[in-house]
Order: structure tokens, then C-alpha cells, then sequence
């Protein structure tokens, strides 16, 4: 009774939000061999097109670029847009519909090519794709009056019982590099919680500083951030995560306090806090390649032709480097820690004096080459490996299994939270936003690595794991050359699904990147702003 009592409320919620939404869309609910609720020649057009076309699969000039077929959403997620395109010129509109297991039928005849569910509706579809797909239908009609139908496409997706919960942490960017440095307060750092249906929140914004990675520590107490602090390229701010953060001298510490091996200053390259929070490590002593490009969807090639690692204990306030990671013939960069905090994973290349010579101290410079032409003329395969932490002392690295040795450059290895996983972005060549970047998954020992079902090709990088170890969050230009976000869930045994686009933290005008999940509620964090530079 209770069951039938519920479905009869949302129903009726259901209509009432789609009638209050219409506009120039009609809508109708129901059972097709019902009255249901809503524009009736919605129904009949719905029962003609199923009792004339029933079981045909040659109408496919339609395109539902999103959601993806077999698409996991997060049980806590908002409403997703629905987008299609349509290659047949003689559509003037489409009925969409979304269909699933107990639910009744919902039917919209819209001239739009697009559609985001209101919140109860999505609520609705979301209930009834928990134990069976929910199938979304988009079919192309030609001729207003008519309706004849020509064109027609189907996805299915699911809810996953799994939530996300924690909110997402990144920056937004102009898409050419070289905008962003010249112009750093064009950046926007935001806090994303994928079940609001509000964009996420600007927590730090107008910066006259350049700033970049930024991580936290395992129980959400600390972050840390890369930003540029009174022009030291090497300065990093450690903060005690609140909801208001001032961000002062004291917070600063800089990664040109090591002994240096040349007048180079160190930048503190992509520099990670470890999971208990007391320890700080990070790429030192490096000269990097950058190449800027004029490619909104590559607009640089980069990578570090010397480096080692480095620790600062943020207990005893002192620095060093990690033995294992500092030798001079190589470079190792691209630091992650275990789980246990007893493993740092790092990328490797024996380092090319040579090439380094060549370049007669001008590193930094732009090019009119594309990035296909300048990846085969500095060429660079990292490998990935193991070192044990030893409380800073380091020891003997070993190739991981897998991920080295392979031919292809591999980096970013990121843990699972139960220590069980490793994701990495692998590539022919190079080091960050590589237009063939792939992510794998594989064993955290090492083993056979296996191409993630997420993949969805151009651009695909930068990832981080939520705290609850099911759910990835990674970036791509797929559909715009402003990188956009993008979630896939892992399931028990490392297999991942179709991703979701977070579309509510896409800009039209600025580039989504670096994003890290935080271990904190949404709205802990709502300020960060610093009172000197």
C-alpha cells in the first residue's frame, strides 16, 4: 500500500514539474495504454511510432552525445543534460523519451536538442535505474504536421547504489597557456558538489599570482597549493582547511630553501601531501621544457628534463631529498603516495644532457609547430616506479610491473583509497595533455594493466579517486577544446563504466583541470584569499 501510495505522489510530481517547465515543449506521462497525464497527441504520437517501427534499427542519423551508453550516475548526482545532434536535414523536431522498469513512460516532443530532467523527475528515473536500466530514446520527426519519423537513437544508463559525497576541488583556465600566464587573474579555483544543480562555487578567483596544483590530505584537514608568493616560483601554501581561509607569510613555505645545483630556481613541481598530512613531497631542482603552442586543445608541450624529489616535514619544518628518488642521471618527477604512506610511485627517464645543452639555457619558448611535430622531435618515455618512504629515508626503486618498460610514457599513478588499485595515464610520448592520453587500471603491485571502459579519447589526463574508492573523476576535451570534467565509476574488481559529464562545472569560456577530490563536506570550504603577495 505504502509502495502504491508513493508511486501515485510521484507521478503526480512528475507531471506537475513537467507542465510547470513546458514552454515550447509538450509533455505527456503515463502508460501508453492509459490516459496518462499531459498533451495527449503526445501519446498517440508515441504508440504510432511504436507500433510502426517496432524492432527497426535503420533509422540512425541521430547522435545522443550525452549521457554515454551504459553510463554509471552516483546515486547522490543532479540531473544530467541530455544532448543529441541529428544529420538529417528534414527533422524539425524529436520526441525523446525515458522509459524503465515500474516507472511510468515520460514523453517530450521538443524543437530543442537538448534536455535536463527537473530535479523530481530525475529523482524518479534515478529510483527506478537502480536495479535495471533506465533506456533513453530520442526519435527525429519530419514534417510539423505529420510527425513522419526518420531518424531515431537509444542509450541505456544506471544508478549506482554508491554515492560520491565529497566535493571536488579545481581550476578553471584560459585554454591557451600562454593567456593564463600573462593574465593569472583569469583563474578560477572551484568547489564542485555534483549533486547541486548550481554551478560549483568560486572559492578563489582574482589572483595577480600564478597557481597551480593542489592536494589534501587524506582525512580533509590540510590542503596545500602551489602559488606563486611574492614572485618565488618554488612557494607553497599549507592550510588548515576551514570555511573562510586567510591565507598569510606564515603559511608559505618554498622549495628554493634545498640547496640548489645551479642559479636555477625550483618551482616545487606537482607537489602532493601525504595522506596523514605530515609530509610534503615534490619535484625539485628541475629544468623543464615548456613550449607553448597556438592549439586551444594543445596549447603546450611540457616536461621536466632534470629533477628529483624532495620531502619537507611539516612536523620538524625541515627539508631534504629522498634517497632513491635523487639520482643525477635521471629524472623523477610525478610523485603519488601509498595509501600506508609506506610507498611514494614516481615517473622516470634517464636524463639527456645533450639535449638539455641544445637548448643553451631557453627552455621556455613558443612555436609555431603543432603538438605532433614537436612530440616527434623531443620524444621522452617515462616509466613509473616503486620506492619505499621510510620515513624519508628512502631506498632502492623499482620499475613497477606494468606500467614501465613498455615503450610508452607512463605518469600519474594514482592509489585507490584501500590501497588496492593504481590508475595512470599512459601515451606515446611526453608527460601532461598528450591528444592520446588513456587512463589504465591495474593491480597496486603491478601486473597487466587494462584500459579503463572510461576512455573516451582527446585529451584524457589528470584523475583522482574519490574518498570511497568508487568513483574517478578525470578531465578531456572530447566535445570542446575547454577541458571539461568527467566521473566513471570502479566497481570491486577495477572494472569502470561509461563516464558522466559533469556539465554544471563546464565554462564556455575557461578550461577545467586539476581536479582533486577533497575528503570534507560541500560547503566546508567556501573562501580562500591571501592578504599579501
Amino acid at each position: 500500500m505504502q509502495s502504491y501510495i508513493l508511486r501515485c505522489f510521484l507521478s503526480a510530481v512528475t507531471f506537475f514539474v513537467l507542465s510547470c517547465s513546458a514552454h515550447q515543449n509538450h509533455y505527456w506521462v503515463g502508460r501508453l495504454n492509459q490516459a496518462g497525464r499531459g498533451d495527449i497527441n503526445v501519446r498517440e504520437l508515441l504508440k504510432q511510432i511504436k507500433l510502426e517501427y517496432a524492432g527497426s534499427n535503420s533509422l540512425t542519423s541521430i547522435q545522443i552525445l550525452h549521457p554515454y551508453n551504459g553510463a554509471v550516475f552516483p546515486a547522490d548526482i543532479a540531473s544530467p543534460e541530455i544532448e543529441w545532434k541529428d544529420s538529417n536535414s528534414l527533422v524539425s523536431s524529436w520526441l525523446l523519451t525515458v522509459e524503465a522498469a515500474g516507472m511510468d513512460t515520460i514523453a517530450l516532443l521538443t524543437e530543442n536538442l537538448s534536455w535536463t530532467p527537473p530535479p523530481g523527475i530525475w529523482e524518479t528515473i534515478k529510483t527506478h535505474s537502480k536495479n535495471n536500466p533506465a533506456r533513453i530514446t530520442v526519435y527525429g520527426l519530419a514534417n510539423k504536421k505529420q510527425k513522419r519519423l526518420v531518424s531515431s537513437q537509444q542509450v541505456q544508463i544506471r544508478t549506482s547504489r554508491d554515492p560520491v559525497v565529497n566535493p571536488i576541488l579545481f581550476r578553471q583556465v584560459p585554454p591557451f597557456f600562454s593567456v593564463g600566464q600573462r593574465q593569472p587573474g583569469l583563474v578560477k579555483w572551484r568547489l564542485g558538489n555534483i549533486a547541486s544543480y548550481s554551478p560549483p562555487a568560486i572559492i578563489m578567483q582574482k589572483q595577480q599570482i600564478c597557481g597551480s596544483c593542489h592536494t589534501a590530505s587524506a582525512d580533509g584537514r590540510l590542503l596545500g597549493m602551489d602559488l606563486d608568493f611574492r614572485k618565488d616560483k618554488g612557494a607553497y601554501a599549507l592550510m588548515r582547511i576551514q570555511p573562510t581561509i586567510e591565507l598569510t607569510e606564515a603559511n608559505f613555505i618554498s622549495w628554493n630553501s634545498m640547496p640548489k645545483k645551479d642559479r636555477r630556481p625550483s618551482t616545487g613541481l606537482y607537489s602532493r601531501i601525504s595522506p596523514s598530512g605530515r609530509y610534503v613531497v615534490s619535484t625539485v631542482n628541475e629544468i623543464s621544457l615548456l613550449i607553448k603552442i597556438n592549439d586551444p586543445y594543445c596549447s603546450q608541450l611540457f616536461f621536466p628534463l632534470r629533477g628529483s624529489l624532495a620531502i619537507y616535514d611539516i612536523e620538524t619544518k625541515h627539508f631534504h631529498t629522498l634517497p632513491g628518488a635523487d639520482y643525477p642521471e635521471y629524472v623523477q618527477t610525478a610523485p603519488e603516495w601509498s595509501p600506508d604512506e609506506k610507498y611514494i610511485l614516481f615517473s622516470r627517464v634517464k636524463k639527456d644532457n645533450a639535449l638539455i645543452k641544445s637548448f643553451r639555457g631557453r627552455t621556455i619558448f613558443s612555436s609555431k609547430d603543432n603538438i605532433e611535430t614537436l612530440n616527434k622531435r623531443y620524444p621522452v618515455h617515462f616509466d613509473i616506479y616503486r620506492l619505499p618512504f621510510n620515513r624519508g629515508k628512502g631506498g632502492i626503486p623499482e620499475p613497477l610491473p606494468g606500467a614501465s618498460n613498455n615503450g610508452m610514457s607512463n605518469y600519474y599513478p594514482r592509489f585507490s583509497p584501500d590501497g588496492k588499485w593504481i590508475v595512470f595515464t599512459q601515451s606515446h610520448t611526453g608527460l601532461v595533455i598528450q591528444p592520446d592520453a588513456q587512463l589504465y587500471i591495474m593491480p597496486a603491485g603491478g601486473g597487466q594493466p587494462r584500459r579503463m571502459v572510461c576512455n573516451i579519447g582527446a585529451t584524457i589526463s589528470w584523475h583522482s579517486w574519490s574518498p570511497n574508492g568508487r568513483w574517478i573523476v578525470f578531465i578531456s576535451k572530447v566535445d570542446s577544446p575547454f577541458t571539461e570534467l568527467f566521473l566513471a565509476h570502479v566497481d570491486q574488481d577495477g572494472k569502470s563504466s561509461p563516464p558522466v559529464r559533469l556539465w554544471r562545472f563546464s565554462d564556455k569560456e575557461l578550461a577545467a583541470n586539476v581536479p582533486e577530490f577533497i575528503n570534507i563536506e560541500p560547503n566546508s570550504l567556501k573562501k580562500i584569499y591571501l592578504t599579501a603577495d
